[in-house]
């Protein structure tokens, strides 16, 4: 988990009063035949909610949607990571 710290950071400077925390899903995905390999993967998946609205009921239901303001703070994170990233990180940690 190398770069979960600098994952967090990211999401704490964009939402100071954010709580990051690990999350599973069940499913399948490709990092399993990364990990065969040495390779570490993340799902990270930053989005931003405002209270009452419940994400598992939008995930892969009928008319998949995310607010606008949950694309945009997503998308804003994910920008954050690749221009930010530093392998150096990994080393810190």
């Amino acid at each position: 988990m190398g770069l979960y710290k600098f994952l967090v950071s990211i999401l704490k400077e964009k939402d100071n009063d954010g709580a990051p925390i690990p999350y599973f899903a069940s499913g399948v995905t490709d990092a399993r035949h990364f990990s065969k390999l040495g390779i570490q993967t993340y799902g990270f998946t930053p989005m931003y909610f405002e209270k009452g609205v419940d994400y598992s009921k939008l995930i892969h239901s009928a008319n998949e949607r995310i607010p606008i303001k949950a694309l945009k703070f997503g998308t804003d994170a994910i920008y954050k990571l690749l221009t930010g990233y530093d392998s150096s990180i990994i080393l810190k940690s």
